[in-house]
């Protein structure tokens, strides 16, 4: 039998690789025995527990692809949730669009109303103020009148007054005109009696209203 190599790194010629391998040592065979059934025990504890890991490794893997899944699923009907949201913004903002267009013409319309009542409004405050000069022009006249009613009233009284003064001095004359004819002709004194009172005219009878 060969003798073992001494591991001295610094010979010349020395393998250092080798000089790191155990070295071989020949065991008994009972003991070779015992040691490969105890090697193969560990490697069939070490071939299941590969196998178990592989498992593990599996679902892991499976669970990791549901999450996925899930997590795909989720954040796509946060994405169609978050488009259907938008969609129905944009469909507000369109409807709010079109009240305030609405609003705005309606504002425009309120505009010119109101224009227009303010024109309407200055023409009737003209107006009134028309009727007012006028009513003032009306009181003016109406006052006017009550003072030529007034002075009318006084003409007539007045007249009335000379009219009385007439009458009685009419009555007197034509009694003085009846003791004057005394016993003259009826037609001579009816006559002369109208004659001499202004009426010319045939068949006066000025004498028969006399007393």
């Amino acid at each position: 039998m060969d003798k073992p190599k001494p591991r001295c790194p610094r010979r010349p010629g020395f393998d250092s690789e080798a000089a790191h391998e155990p070295p071989i040592v020949k065991l008994p065979i009972g003991v070779a025995n015992a040691r490969i059934v105890e090697l193969e025990q560990k490697n069939a504890q070490l071939e299941e527990r590969n196998i178990d890991l592989g498992i593990r490794e599996r679902e892991l893997a499976s669970h990791l692809e549901f999450q996925k899944r899930r997590s795909v699923d989720q954040l796509e009907r946060e994405k169609n949730q978050a488009l259907a949201e938008n969609a129905k913004m944009k469909d507000e903002v369109a409807a709010l669009k079109e009240i305030n267009a609405a609003l705005q013409e309606k504002t425009t319309a309120l505009r010119d109303d109101n224009e227009n009542s303010r024109g309407e409004k200055q023409r009737l405050r003209k107006e009134n103020s028309k009727l007012k000069r006028d009513k003032t022009a009306l009181k003016k006249s109406r006052d006017k009148l009550k003072d030529n009613k007034l002075d009318l009233m006084d003409e007539v009284d007045d007249l009335k007054e000379r009219n009385d003064f007439l009458l009685r001095q009419r009555v007197g004359w034509m009694r003085a005109v009846n003791e004057y004819v005394g016993e003259a002709p009826g037609w001579w004194r009816v006559r002369r009696t109208a004659a001499s009172c202004g009426n010319t005219r045939s068949g006066g009878g000025i004498l028969k209203s006399v007393p």
